[in-house]
This record gives C-alpha cells, structure tokens and sequence, in this order.
C-alpha cells in the first residue's frame, strides 16, 4: 500500500501539471471504489453515478477521492429538492 501511495502521489503530480496519461491512471484506479463508496451512502445508483462523475475534474482529485466522495454526497442530502430513498 506504501508503494502504490507514493504512486498516486507521483500521478497526482504528473496529472496537475497536465500530464492527461496520469490523471486518466488515477480516474481508472479509484473510480469504481469511490462509486460503490458512493452507491452505500446515497443507495441509488443514478445518483452514485452522477456524483462520482465530480472526480473527473483534474483540479478537485487528491490523495483522498474517497473523502471528496463523501463530501459530494452529503451535499446532495442537504439539497431542498432531494427526497431521499
């Protein structure tokens, strides 16, 4: 797990400073572990879906996506149009 760290890390780097090989790395390692992250929180796969999409910005992914992850779904809780499931 160290190992794979300082790689992200290194990615990280690589994809901030435009590097788009990196940054498409880093998308394809978290992205299904942060939609199922997503999917047990909000438990509706449309809205997992389209909350996981928030990762696609190279500006906003860092070391922790599943924190970010968790942000965005609790953002659309606190939304006045949001009914629950």
């Amino acid at each position: 797990m160290i190992f794979r760290a300082v790689e992200d890390a290194d990615l990280i780097r690589k994809a901030r400073r435009g590097d788009v090989e990196a940054y498409n790395l880093l998308i394809s390692r978290w992205e299904r572990r942060v939609y199922n992250y997503l999917l047990r929180i909000v438990a509706h796969r449309e809205d997992a879906l389209d909350l996981s999409q928030g990762l696609d910005d190279p500006v906003r992914f860092g070391p922790w996506p599943c924190r970010n992850a968790h942000n965005e779904a609790y953002s659309l809780f606190r939304k006045p149009t949001f009914v629950g499931y």
